[in-house]
């Protein structure tokens, strides 16, 4: 179920906090769909860079051996130069395969840091007097040249975050406790995992990936449990698995950290931090991430035990039941149905609880009974996650007809359709440009190609 849309009363700074998280989610999000697509480009020109210097080789070249995997060849003068141009080509297309999805590791965890950064100052507007106790001075001759109080303090608050994100992942979190008087790791699942992000990051950035004793001291102090491949020594990489992993780590504990500290400055603004967290955790279960929405959903609900209204508390409970329904887990869906009392709920729960008991014939009946309601529009039916299973029965379909006086079709399947079309023409049309990049092959008087 979806959060509010009315928020047009809601103030600056609050929406701010909100813009934040959004801002985050959409750049994180933006990075691990990129990354797949950038994939298929750079492997596809490093084997067509490989094959261009193959094929001249073999037209120009003389083969010395073959082995499993290579072959080596040897040229005479007038076409050596041009054969060490293309296998120069074809080496650098072939290491982007392992240099492009470590950028994208750094460019993530650049987006965890540019995010913290934000927070910050947002905490720190909302909640001013704590720049009071900041170490942090300024000459005269800085009060004087910045003229105001407010330009002082804003000046002073940019250099205390500054100096927090110049510390350590670690550091910062400790930062963060003694500064809030909040415990922020402690129980933290996914705290390990994030330290080895950002120490696998920190050998990306300045020691190519290769692992140092600071990496595995820092690891074993938090409690990371490393893979064989990480021994003194061993350059380390990305994979697919490994990025996607990153990103949900990153994603779970940035939402985890602006709910804590917004709701421990804050307390006054539970509404605002219940509707940010139902946004958040509605958008993934529409992006069928499941995983991600069960994790947030259980720290919403188990965690975050205080909330401003008991229609946000059934809100993020439904989507929690649905998470693990739509996960797999059909039991823990029972067990956090059954620990509510919905007999006093308004329709739209009730619905949604039917729903996903799998009580298709009470549902129908609970629909026809909310009718075309404003509250209940037809597009809720259409792209609700939690009728997802539903929207297949034919109760739905009846009830669908009898209620809006018009067959049912499904826009989700035709969206996705449509989406999986446009990516597939967008695939065609990339393999076909790389498919088609051809040698220019120079007279054989071996110059240089024109």
């Amino acid at each position: 179920m979806p959060p509010k849309t009315d928020n047009g009363s809601k103030a600056a700074e609050t929406a701010s906090i909100s813009e934040d998280v959004r801002l985050f989610l959409q750049h994180i999000e933006a990075l691990q769909a990129s990354l797949p697509q950038t994939m298929v480009a750079v492997n596809g020109e490093a084997g067509n860079a490989r094959a261009r210097f193959v094929a001249y080789a073999e037209k120009h070249g003389t083969v010395t051996k073959r082995h499993k995997k290579t072959t080596d060849y040897t040229f005479s003068v007038p076409y050596e130069a041009r054969a060490m141009r293309l296998a120069r080509e074809a080496d650098s297309a072939v290491a982007a395969v392992d240099l492009v999805p470590r950028v994208f590791l750094l460019a993530l965890i650049g987006q965890f840091d540019a995010f913290l950064g934000r927070l910050l100052r947002g905490l720190f507007l909302l909640r001013p007097e704590l720049m009071a106790s900041s170490e942090r001075s300024l000459t005269l001759s800085q009060l004087l040249e910045l003229g105001s109080v407010e330009r002082a303090t804003a000046f002073l608050l940019d250099k205390e975050v500054e100096s927090v994100l110049r510390k350590s992942h670690a550091d910062q979190f400790a930062w963060m406790e003694s500064k809030f008087d909040i415990k922020l790791h402690e129980g933290l699942a996914s705290w390990s995992h994030f330290i080895e992000i950002t120490e696998r990051r920190n050998l990306f950035a300045h020691a190519d990936g290769i692992v140092s004793d600071q990496y595995l001291e820092t690891c074993e102090k938090h409690g990371v449990q490393l893979q064989g491949e990480c021994e003194k020594g061993n350059r380390l990489g990305v994979t697919s698995e490994y990025f996607d992993g990153a990103y949900e780590c990153i994603l779970e504990l940035g939402v985890k950290l602006s709910q804590v500290l917004w709701r421990k400055l804050r307390p006054d603004q539970i509404d605002e931090a219940d509707e940010n967290l139902i946004a958040v955790t509605f958008d993934l279960l529409v992006a069928e991430k499941f995983g991600l929405a069960s994790e947030l959903l259980d720290f919403g609900c188990e965690v975050l035990k205080k909330h401003g209204t008991e229609r946000s508390r059934r809100i993020l409970i439904v989507n929690r039941a649905q998470a693990h329904k739509w996960s797999g887990d059909d039991s823990e869906c029972a067990d956090i149905l059954s620990g509510m009392d919905w007999s006093a709920s308004r329709a739209d729960f009730k619905l949604a609880v039917a729903v996903l008991e799998n009580r298709f014939a009470d549902a129908a009946a609970i629909m026809r009974a909310i009718g075309p309601d404003e509250s209940m529009p037809e597009t809720n039916y259409q792209e609700w996650p939690v009728f997802r299973e539903f929207r297949k029965t034919s109760e739905f379909a009846a009830a669908y007809e009898a209620v809006f006086g018009k067959e049912f079709v499904s826009i989700e399947k035709t969206v996705r359709a449509d989406e999986r079309e446009r990516q597939q023409a967008a695939l065609d049309q990339l393999r076909k440009m790389l498919d088609g990049a051809t040698i220019s092959d120079e007279a054989d008087d071996g110059g240089e190609a024109k």
